[in-house]
């Protein structure tokens, strides 16, 4: 009994800890300004990330959205204005973005992705699960951790902020996000997106 108290204690330790780490994603980037951008600050951008995976590109796309919390710039998810199943005349196009007010639009790919893989040493240790005042440790049970694969994904991104009046593209970056064991595609997302907002108010693109 006190055995598997014991080893019941452990599993639920392991749990728990698994529990309670958070996946997590960061990003580094990079960006440029177009000389002829400076000074200018765009108010409606459409956030375009042309990928198949539908619910990968919402949450992408909606990120954008999230991430800006002030209320001078609003980013426009392109899946709100142009319907993916669907085929857009040049014409239809330029009413829509006028609806929308669209004064720019973000265009980002998905250049790369894949996941880094590394080992975790194995360790043991030995513990006396039974206990006797004339013989000592009569029974002990070893218990042994690590020794597995740790995969980590990563991505990198790049993004043209493109002028709808010039046509010509106003800022450029590219990207690169790593997370931790837990994270998954739409935690790389995230930080993308959220980084890139951060980048975009610092390049004196967005208010």
């Amino acid at each position: 009994m006190a055995q598997l108290s014991q080893t019941a204690r452990r599993v639920l330790f392991v749990m728990f800890a698994a529990i309670g780490v958070a996946s997590c994603a960061s990003t580094r980037i990079s960006s440029m300004a177009a000389p002829e951008a400076q000074g200018r600050t765009y108010r409606h951008i459409l956030v375009v990330f042309p990928i198949r995976e539908l619910s990968e590109r919402r949450t992408a796309e909606s990120q954008f959205r999230e991430a800006y919390e002030a209320d001078s710039t609003q980013f426009v998810p392109s899946y709100t204005v142009f319907f993916p199943g669907r085929q857009y005349t040049a014409e239809e196009a330029a009413e829509l973005l006028q609806r929308h007010m669209i004064d720019a639009a973000l265009m980002i790919s998905l250049d790369q992705a894949g996941a880094t893989t590394s080992h975790t040493p194995s360790s043991s240790r030995t513990d006396c699960t039974l206990w006797m005042s004339s013989d000592g440790c009569v029974q002990t049970t070893t218990t042994t951790s690590g020794g597995y694969d740790i995969s980590k994904p990563w991505a990198s991104f790049t993004a043209q902020l493109v002028d709808v009046r010039t046509g010509k593209p106003a800022w450029t970056s590219s990207a690169r996000t790593g997370g931790n064991a837990f994270a998954n595609v739409k935690t790389l997302l995230k930080s993308m997106a959220n980084k890139t907002v951060d980048q975009l108010r610092a390049d004196g693109l967005i208010p």
